[in-house]
């Protein structure tokens, strides 16, 4: 009976290690992924950011440290997205309104407004990038990468 339940312990104990073993890798081969994914978005220029940052977004991930550092960057490279492609819109439109002559109030008021929206998502990439850099940092740490 003794030998029974030193079996069965011993099958306990290398069935949980085996468990554990796995998740730990797939949480692992996770952030590694984010990780490859996030040096993609920094490496695109910041007027090609979206696809990337969208993509980053989409990494699946199971462990809450790999899924908090995606949640965070992806935040923070859209926002930089959003804001950089609202910024070259103004530009553009700025440009023609110099090549046309001028531009009504209504213009104006919509450049404004666009340039409002620039700002505000390049303010949130700024605030939001701390965010990732630290969990990016705690997630490498998690996993030793």
């Amino acid at each position: 009976m003794s030998a029974e339940r030193a079996g069965l312990g011993l099958f306990l104990v290398v069935g949980a290690c085996l468990s554990s073993c796995g998740r730990a890798d797939q949480g692992r081969s996770e952030a590694a992924k984010v990780l490859r994914a996030l040096e993609v978005v920094r490496a695109a220029p910041n007027e090609a950011k979206r696809r990337p940052a969208d993509e980053l977004a989409h990494e699946p991930c199971s462990s809450p440290v790999v899924c908090d550092t995606r949640d965070r960057c992806a935040e923070a490279y859209q926002h930089l997205a959003r804001g950089t492609e609202a910024a070259l819109l103004v530009k553009s439109e700025l440009d023609k309104v110099e090549n046309d002559g001028g531009a009504g109030p209504e213009k104006m008021a919509e450049l404004s407004n666009a340039l409002d929206l620039a700002d505000r998502e390049i303010s949130g990439a700024k605030d939001s990038m701390r965010q990732c850099e630290e969990a990016a940092s705690l997630m490498r740490r998690t996993f030793g990468i």
